[in-house]
């Protein structure tokens, strides 16, 4: 819950950076408490119609829900294999790709929209299976577009119950909370910004930006200019700027947290999120997208074994069913090799 608070916080500061819109994504069982700390993220901003927001949709719906959370934390429920077959598409749009084009009814065309936010989300399982479950191949863009973070705890999601018996307590006490709270945290956080200079305000953010993510980066054992961690150091960049939101929230007594409570709330998530996006080496969405792609091309040349396999010769390099290919131990290295196509 203190990362999403962070989180919510740290929308109204993205515009002053170069940083992308990401989708931090928390998987886990369900009735575990995920929706309520997406509830809990949320409520840092003034509530935006009265339905919460789901998944469940078409792109260009997703796409109007995102230009209407500029620089307000979107929070998008319930992830499903069949929330909407354009994921993969959509992930790379919400990554600050502008809107379509679109005519107008009288000649000429609307102005593109563009947005600077986040987005928070919830699902049973994580980006990367709900991806295979369409049967789409996860690729390593897409896996630092949107962030796969185990939702867990002690108690489902909850590493503490706040002096509460239960977690039945506690979660009833968190959504009465919750149903009086949006709002005004991020109205005070904007008045503290809009009472500094452009200037003071891009120092300072600069300043405390850099030694987040330095911090971040010696916390997770990231060496900077190394170009195999490339992507991981952009992504850190967006933590980083987290924490710092989160440390701002709480100089400025909007928290009641000490001091170096959200950056640690920060560390905690980024190890998580670390952890599992090296449980897929980063070569392997490229891997199997070769194998794919061989195997297609070359599919003439895998003998169908309910067929004539009396014509095996030199040029046939497995078998298939209706199934499986059955790759001949020597056309692997063929299949994975970025020279040779045949």
């Amino acid at each position: 819950m203190m990362f999403g608070i962070s989180l919510g916080f740290s929308t109204a500061l993205i515009s002053f950076t170069k940083l992308n819109t990401l989708v931090f994504h928390l998987f886990g069982n369900t009735s575990q408490g995920k929706t309520l700390v997406l509830r809990t993220a949320l409520s840092v901003w003034p509530k935006i119609g009265d339905e919460e927001k789901t998944w469940e949709g078409t792109g260009n719906g997703l796409e109007g829900e995102i230009v209407k959370s500029n620089n307000i934390l979107l929070g998008l429920d319930e992830l499903r294999a069949d929330a909407t077959p354009d994921l993969p598409e959509v992930v790379y749009k919400f990554a600050n790709k502008p809107s379509k084009a679109r005519g107008k009814k009288k000649g000429g065309a609307h102005d593109r929209e563009t947005w600077k936010t986040n987005v928070i989300s919830t699902g049973e399982y994580s980006f990367v299976d709900t991806l295979r479950q369409l049967g789409a191949t996860p690729t390593g863009g897409q896996r630092v577009r949107m962030l796969d973070i185990p939702a867990r705890g002690e108690y489902g999601v909850f590493d503490v119950l706040h002096g509460f018996d239960t977690s039945d307590a506690f979660v009833s006490q968190l959504e009465n909370a919750l149903d009086e709270a949006s709002g005004p945290p991020s109205i005070e956080f904007i008045e503290r910004l809009l009472a500094m200079t452009k200037d003071d305000l891009k120092k300072a953010l600069d300043n405390d930006h850099t030694a987040h993510a330095q911090d971040l980066n010696e916390n997770l054992g990231i060496v900077s200019g190394d170009d195999k961690t490339s992507e991981i150091r952009r992504v850190i960049k967006s933590f980083a700027l987290i924490s710092t939101a989160g440390e701002w929230a709480t100089r400025w007594g909007l928290t009641g947290w000490k001091p170096g409570t959200a950056s640690a709330a920060v560390k905690t998530i980024a190890h998580r999120w670390l952890e599992e996006y090296r449980n897929m080496p980063n070569h392997q969405p490229e891997e199997l997208e070769k194998v794919h792609d061989y195997l297609i091309e070359n599919e003439a040349r895998f003998i169908n074994l309910f067929g004539d396999t009396t014509a095996s010769n030199e040029d046939t390099l497995g078998y298939q069913d209706d199934q499986f290919f059955y790759v001949l131990p020597q056309t692997y290295s063929r299949m994975t090799d970025t020279k040779t196509k045949r």
